[in-house]
């Protein structure tokens, strides 16, 4: 999602239960509704970022929600949540 997108809309992603992974390139994470990605299954979907911002997604509402949040050319690895 490039950084020119300045909003994503109420149940844009809703039940994409196949979705696989997500590239955007915002530096702060863009604030979302819960629903943006109402019933998808995030807890399996890689998410990469800018280098630098693995943090500040992780923290970040919704996003956070990722299986795995990679700075993007990074490799994904399966993150355990206890």
């Amino acid at each position: 999602i490039p950084n020119s997108v300045k909003s994503i809309g109420n149940f844009a992603f809703e039940d994409c239960r196949e979705l696989k992974e997500v590239a955007v390139n915002w530096t702060t994470p863009l604030v979302i509704t819960w629903d943006v990605f109402f019933l998808s299954s995030l807890h399996n979907t890689i998410l990469r970022v800018p280098a630098g911002t693995v943090g500040q997604y992780r923290q970040a509402d919704v996003w956070k929600k990722f299986g795995n949040i990679v700075k993007k050319g990074g490799k994904a690895i399966k993150v355990v949540k206890s």
